[in-house]
């Protein structure tokens, strides 16, 4: 899960830019805005290149994990209803 402190955020835009399912846009505010958490798949690049450190990452279940546990264990994994 992604948690996005909106008070920390300075607006640069780093977050936008490196997540790669584009889950983040600039909020008319000029802040950013987790405006698609069902693209995240909790990589934590947006938490890695956030400079005012306003993104945490908490992971667990998003798209990554799912497909990692697939890659170490050679199995699907077990259904939940999300789609990568």
């Amino acid at each position: 899960m992604i948690t996005l402190n909106r008070e920390k955020c300075v607006g640069c835009g780093d977050c936008v830019e490196v997540c790669p399912q584009r889950s983040f846009v600039m909020g008319d505010d000029g802040k950013t805005v987790h405006a698609f958490p069902d693209r995240c798949m909790e990589c934590g690049a947006c938490k890695l290149n956030c400079r005012a450190a306003a993104i945490s990452v908490e992971p667990g279940a998003g798209c990554f994990v799912l497909i990692t546990k697939e890659m170490i264990f050679g199995k699907e994994p077990a259904a939940d209803g999300k789609t990568c």
